[in-house]
């Protein structure tokens, strides 16, 4: 396996080849693991994410199942950086009340603390370091997730809001 990954590799490349080859299930791992789940070789799925063989290619909707696969969202993220967007899980529809909804503000709300301790703590030393940038990074992520949790909440009352009033109509 290759210890260290080509200089002239993108990110998309790279993430790829990583989904693959870093992957592990029961004793098996890799392309050996996950061509099957695929319905292709080992030896095919290696040679598409391979940047350097020019006769296989990943397709996007193998990408999709790949990563749905390994529950690996590398490659999701590389694209997104790549094209200077952002990825991030959206939550689960869960039927909501009024306590629901209230605890979902509120862990929203503790995100974006935590997000801003994280910054305080980070500026302690009039520097920002890269393992900091990253901890920024991870904790401005979890606190958007939270908002987008509570956003889910709140359109799933809107919804049931809309419906109650077509059936009264």
């Amino acid at each position: 396996m290759l210890r260290e990954i080509p200089s002239h590799w993108t990110p998309v490349q790279e993430a790829a080849w990583r989904t693959v080859h870093e992957f592990r299930k029961g004793m098996k791992g890799g392309a050996e693991a996950l061509g099957p789940m695929l319905g292709k070789s080992a030896g095919t799925l290696s040679n598409e994410v391979n940047p350097e063989s020019s006769s296989h290619k990943l397709g996007l909707e193998d990408a999709i199942i790949l990563q749905l696969m390994a529950q690996d969202y590398r490659l999701l993220h590389a694209f997104s950086h790549t094209l200077h967007h952002i990825s991030i899980q959206l939550p689960d529809a869960e039927p909501v009340g009024d306590v629901e909804l209230l605890d979902k503000f509120s862990a929203w709300q503790a995100k974006m603390g935590c997000t801003c301790e994280v910054i305080h703590q980070s500026l302690a030393d009039h520097r920002v370091t890269l393992t900091e940038a990253r901890a920024i990074k991870t904790a401005g992520y979890r606190h958007i997730q939270a908002f987008l949790e509570f956003l889910s909440r709140i359109e799933q009352l809107a919804e049931a809001e809309d419906a109650r009033r077509t059936i009264l109509a």
